[in-house]
């Protein structure tokens, strides 16, 4: 019995961990990546106008010179497409440690897109992917 119970006790534990939100990621759904192309310290900050998903609401990443990080939030929300659903609005603000500031939005294009921020000195070069339909293509923007 107890041997029973310890193995639904198992699966319990490691089907929830498919539920929860990551530092690194590990697939291309949901995955916000941060590349700092810079020699100086950069803050990136955003904020989306999907309140109700409070535990979604932000992304904050503190990146060193030439330094890279990826967060994947989780891939169950949206009945398993994914999160930010479309038509999200987020708002983001980069801050250089040189005092520079750079500030910006952008709309989900899908459900789960890959989100990828390359940062430079002057400007954020920011591509949205769809993940779930390949005849939408990638969607890129420039902030200065």
């Amino acid at each position: 019995m107890n041997k029973y119970l310890f193995t639904l006790f198992a699966l319990g534990y490691s089907s929830s961990l498919l539920a929860h939100e990551l530092d690194r990621c590990y697939g291309g759904n949901s995955c916000w990546i941060s590349n700092n192309k810079t020699n100086q310290v950069v803050h990136i900050s955003c904020e989306d106008s999907d309140h109700w998903v409070f535990h979604h609401s932000k992304f904050i990443k503190i990146l060193n010179s030439n330094e890279t990080a990826s967060h994947q939030y989780c891939t169950m929300w949206g009945d398993g497409l994914g999160y930010p659903a479309p038509g999200v609005v987020s708002k983001c603000t980069i801050n250089y440690e040189s005092g520079k500031l750079i500030q910006f939005q952008f709309s989900s294009i899908d459900w789960g897109n890959m989100v990828e921020f390359n940062i430079e000195n002057e400007l954020v070069n920011l591509k949205l992917s769809p993940v779930w339909f390949d005849n939408k293509p990638p969607v890129s923007y420039i902030f200065k």
